[in-house]
């Protein structure tokens, strides 16, 4: 189920989640799988900074590459690709759709 509004809290965003839902940071998830914000927990400006570029609760992500020993992370984001600190990543939280239909969040191909 996709959320058009953002809920108020992040209960509203787990309890609508079909079982199939894992629940990762961005070091988790797989490469090329789809998933959906659920909470950013970096603080001070860096955190108002991921707002800005469009890293808030219901956005979608993808994990486009890891770089090797221990480098940045980069992620697609409302289109656009953005690379972070691993630090950074493991502090934002997402639903990924681990069911049958791909790793697509909202039953898209």
């Amino acid at each position: 189920m996709n959320l058009t509004v953002p809920p108020n809290s992040l209960w509203e965003y787990v309890r609508f989640r079909p079982a199939s839902t894992e629940y990762v940071s961005l070091l988790g998830l797989p490469l090329d799988q789809d998933a959906e914000v659920i909470n950013v927990r970096v603080q001070g400006s860096l955190g108002r900074r991921l707002v800005e570029l469009g890293l808030t609760p219901g956005a979608q992500v993808r994990v486009l590459r890891r770089m090797p020993l221990g480098g940045p992370v980069q992620l697609l984001v409302r289109g656009y690709a953005l690379s972070m600190r691993r630090s950074e990543a493991a502090d934002i939280w997402v639903a990924a759709d681990t069911g049958a239909n791909g790793g697509a969040l909202g039953g898209q191909p």
